[in-house]
């Protein structure tokens, strides 16, 4: 999120399953690129990168 893929400190995952509640709220997921977000949710690591997986589009602010 600081940094361009793949060199990020955090990935914010939205499931394959949960894509249309984050579409209903934020139109395209790639329109959100380049703004500011804010995630709530548990920091994971995956392969020893973080990761937050949003659980549903209420866990994510856009500004």
């Amino acid at each position: 999120m600081d940094k361009p893929y793949p060199h990020q400190s955090l990935t914010l995952i939205v499931w394959e399953n949960d894509i249309n509640n984050f579409q209903n709220q934020f139109g395209e997921l790639s329109n959100i690129t380049g703004k500011e977000v804010c995630a709530q949710g548990t920091i994971t690591q995956y392969k020893g990168r973080n990761q937050i997986s949003l659980g549903n589009a209420y866990s994510l602010k856009v500004d």
